[in-house]
């Protein structure tokens, strides 16, 4: 277009001349223009038809048929508008749908094992009847005496004590538990080793304490040691058919050690 101030060419999208800055107007005379072409078109069009539509109905008149007439705009330059552009329809595609077959599993099916019943074996009449076993009487175990003194307490010789010499007088002594009954004596063990054989000796006596005979126990432990091993008891001697029976009233003392060399 062309400024209306300056005549300079400028583009039409511009509203600012680049040229001169003045206010770009565009001319009303192309619309205009375009318009009254329209309108001459489409009267050009009216006065047509009945002529178009005249000449169609004497060609069927005269062969029975009314053919089909093509009209292209190139035939009918002012009816070009009058034509409907073919406008082009998506036909939507059937997408297809995929449907899966259901999988099948096999299912592991438990067979019940059948259990073995007992059958009870029915009894033939006239068989014997096994016989009830008849318990075994058992003999009652025999009631432990009560203990009726505490272990009497050991005093001499100390344990390790060693003697020398077969003049040496050993006394035994240990605590008293009082006054003793017909029957309670204390009983004194006396252990040794002998020719490598253990030996066992001792005495019964009422009072709480005992001398060792000497010819009866010197030099007659092993050497090198000759240790002598001792501890005292209480017991009730009872008289019966067989002889005298020792019983223990109360429990033994811990063991003391001297040696006779």
């Amino acid at each position: 277009m062309h400024c209306l101030h300056c005549s300079q060419r400028a583009s039409a999208a511009l509203t600012i001349c680049p040229h001169c800055g003045a206010e770009l107007r565009h001319s009303a005379w192309p619309q205009v223009l375009s318009s009254v072409a329209v309108l001459a078109g489409l009267g050009l069009g009216l006065a047509l038809t009945p002529v178009v539509s005249r000449g169609l109905t004497e060609v069927k008149l005269a062969s029975g048929t009314l053919p089909r007439v093509k009209l292209s705009p190139v035939d009918l330059p002012g009816l070009s508008f009058l034509i409907p552009s073919p406008t082009l329809t998506s036909t939507p595609t059937a997408t297809p749908t995929v449907t899966r077959r259901p999988t099948y599993t096999p299912t592991a099916t438990r067979t019940a094992t059948p259990t073995a019943t007992a059958t009870a074996i029915p009894t033939e009449i006239g068989s014997p009847t096994p016989e009830t076993p008849t318990p075994t009487p058992t003999l009652a175990p025999t009631a432990t005496p009560t203990l009726v003194f505490a272990a009497p307490r050991l005093l001499g010789p100390e344990d390790g004590t060693v003697f020398v010499g077969e003049a040496e007088k050993i006394v035994l002594r240990w605590e008293s538990v009082g006054m003793l009954a017909e029957d309670e004596w204390y009983a004194v063990s006396l252990r040794y080793l002998q020719g490598g054989q253990l030996q066992y000796s001792g005495n019964r006596v009422k009072e709480n304490k005992w001398q060792l005979p000497v010819e009866f126990f010197f030099a007659k432990a092993d050497l090198p040691e000759r240790a002598y091993q001792w501890d005292v008891t209480m017991i009730r001697v009872e008289s019966g058919p067989k002889g005298e029976t020792d019983t223990d009233i109360s429990p033994r003392n811990e063991s003391w050690t001297f040696y006779w060399k």
